[in-house]
């Protein structure tokens, strides 16, 4: 393959790093963009260390590794530009070497069908990073104005995230992204989610972070508080404890001049360790006089402004990643492995296969009498009272608690799936409706599990139910039983 070097030219001084190789120059990204191919390798010369030349240049990353020929593309900047040095593949290297970095990435690339990996999102960024070889690894960037807190630089070019860049200090440049996390622009949550698929693995662990349950925000501000009225005007305090009377107070009462005595019972004391002693530091409320050896804490969102206890923080592992053997098969093939599934995580079947599987047991049931089962209906009741408590986090952990707690007192045979969160229904096969009514009360116990500070918040709604014979010969006859059944629970 013969590679050739394009320019891309802004306004500032030009540093001519490609002297002595022929290249074609361009100062609008467009014009390069529409004679861009697979054999291409970008140089950015004569960039503008200001605002706008930051903000120009960022802008031009974006339209490249968004075009159809770029997302592959090996860049790099004539000049360092600080941070985002973090979106190219070198800043001040010689024309030679980004003769031989690029030539390696195309190297990597052999075999590849290029343009039917670029059609696909999730298929352009696996094919990014195999194109940079199998010891290249995405690493995260704080990016403390974002609600992700971290982001992958190079990564993010290839998503649409809207990436600008602002002035946070004297000279100093920091990039800044106004994506959120829940509109899809997070290089963050790409990164988790192509994990969960296995098409990309963990590699070190670079930071911990905790996110608000309710928003996912990092912007978190920790606050002490009185463990008996809540205020937050308390300071600390010297106790002393007098031995005679047991009497504990701070240090401040105790003073009688240039000596210390006891305000209880009047006793001098003189020597510590035989008169009184000095316990552990102790805090002393201004609202409510109340002492504690500790403060309560919790953490205040500053973007939702609700209120959480520290352990109920989302905890958020920050790793860099590296493709895994199932993304390199899938850059190969230029398609993400796909099989059918059955069941979700929690072993649930997916809702049209447990109608399918009851709509035929329904029809055997017709024809042979002894063919009996029964479905359970259960209902969770207060679902949104938990997420305003403590947060969507924690309710999803409380559903998929349950989950595999109904997994685990079923039949190895029974089938259970979600028509929603809130709502499961479970198949029973060889089951008479007296069986069903049996594991049904056995369910209903499940409620002492829906617990917070010890006191019941939900209530689980469960019963044994037959599909009617005047459903049988109907056409999706599980389905249509379980939607007209839900409705009328609702009413």
């Amino acid at each position: 393959m013969i590679l050739k070097f394009a320019q891309l030219l802004f306004g500032g001084p030009v540093k001519n790093s490609l002297n002595g190789f022929e290249f074609a120059s361009y100062t609008k990204v467009e014009d390069l963009i529409e004679d861009l191919d697979f054999s291409t390798i970008v140089c950015v010369d004569g960039a503008l260390a200001d605002r706008k030349g930051n903000e120009e240049i960022l802008l031009a990353l974006k339209k490249l590794r968004q075009a159809k020929y770029g997302y592959i593309t090996p860049v790099f900047f004539a000049d360092s530009l600080n941070n985002l040095n973090l979106f190219v593949d070198g800043a001040e290297m010689s024309a030679e070497e980004m003769l031989r970095k690029g030539s390696r990435i195309y190297t990597n690339l052999k075999g590849i069908n290029l343009g039917k990996n670029c059609e696909e999102t999730d298929l352009r960024l696996l094919t990014f990073f195999y194109s940079r070889g199998q010891s290249y690894r995405a690493l995260p960037k704080l990016f403390p104005h974002t609600d992700a807190i971290y982001e992958y630089p190079e990564i993010s070019l290839l998503l649409q995230s809207n990436l600008t860049i602002d002035l946070v200090s004297n000279a100093s440049w920091e990039l800044q992204s106004k994506e959120k996390e829940n509109n899809g622009g997070s290089s963050l949550l790409k990164m988790l989610s192509l994990t969960s698929q296995g098409l990309i693995e963990k590699g070190k662990l670079i930071e911990r972070i905790r996110l608000c349950p309710h928003c996912q925000s990092g912007y978190l501000n920790y606050i002490d508080r009185c463990t008996l009225c809540g205020s937050i005007d308390f300071e600390k305090r010297k106790m002393i404890h007098c031995f005679t009377c047991s009497h504990i107070a701070p240090q401040e009462e105790f003073k009688e001049g240039m000596r210390l005595a006891c305000p209880k019972c009047n006793s001098i004391l003189r020597h510590i360790g035989t008169d009184y002693d000095r316990p552990v530091e102790s805090y002393l409320c201004n609202s409510c006089n109340e002492r504690f050896i500790e403060p309560e804490v919790y953490a205040e969102c500053l973007n939702c402004r609700k209120k959480s206890l520290p352990e109920n923080l989302i905890v958020r592992q920050i790793y860099e990643y590296r493709l895994s053997e199932k993304g390199e098969r899938a850059v190969k093939m230029g398609q993400i492995d796909f099989k059918i599934e059955l069941f979700d995580e929690q072993q649930n079947m997916l809702m049209p296969y447990f109608c399918h599987i009851s709509d035929w047991l329904l029809k055997m049931r017709q024809r042979y009498l002894d063919a009996e089962f029964s479905l359970i209906y259960l209902n969770i009741k207060g679902l949104k009272m938990i997420e305003e408590n403590v947060g969507r986090e924690c309710l999803v952990n409380i559903v998929q608690e349950l989950a595999e707690r109904i997994r685990s007192m079923v039949r190895f045979t029974d089938l259970t799936t979600n028509s929603s969160e809130d709502t499961f229904w479970i198949l029973l096969p060889r089951t008479s409706a007296q069986g069903g009514d049996i594991l049904a009360a056995r369910l209903m116990e499940l409620e002492k599990l829906i617990m917070i500070d010890e006191k019941s918040i939900a209530r689980i709604e469960c019963h044994s139910v037959q599909i009617p014979k005047e459903y049988v010969g109907k056409e999706n006859a599980t389905m249509l039983f379980i939607n007209q059944y839900e409705a009328a629970r609702r009413e």
